[in-house]
């Protein structure tokens, strides 16, 4: 077996490669030759001829708001901050020590627009 490099293929395009190989004249052939063993190398053949693609770092910034609530004191405003691309609530005391989504793991900035 080659040497695997470290790259990254589509998923959709790995499907779809499995999809029309195992409804390929080929595919057939090859179960009654070769047995599992040749299925096997027929599909690594099939999935290393997939190019490779280049993954687009994901970004996303923090969502920030307050809540008014009215207390015996007056109107207080309690802060809240969440992630914009899975909505994950952290903490918006602490958010300003975290770059990454624990959930989804997008790289988090401060909201460009919110400045």
């Amino acid at each position: 077996m080659k040497k695997q490099e470290s790259d990254c293929i589509s998923r959709q395009a790995v499907l779809e490669k499995i999809k029309e190989v195992c409804f390929s004249k080929e595919w057939a052939q090859f179960r009654v030759d070769n047995g599992s063993n040749g299925q096997r190398d027929f599909l690594i053949n099939y999935i290393e001829q997939l190019s490779s693609v280049e993954p687009q770092p994901r970004k996303g910034y923090w969502i920030r708001w307050y809540e008014e609530e009215e207390t015996d004191c007056g109107t207080e405003y309690d802060p809240h901050c969440k992630c914009s691309e899975c909505g994950t609530e952290y903490d918006p005391h602490t958010s300003i020590f975290i770059h990454f989504c624990s959930n989804c793991g997008v790289e988090l900035e401060e909201n460009p627009y919110m400045e």
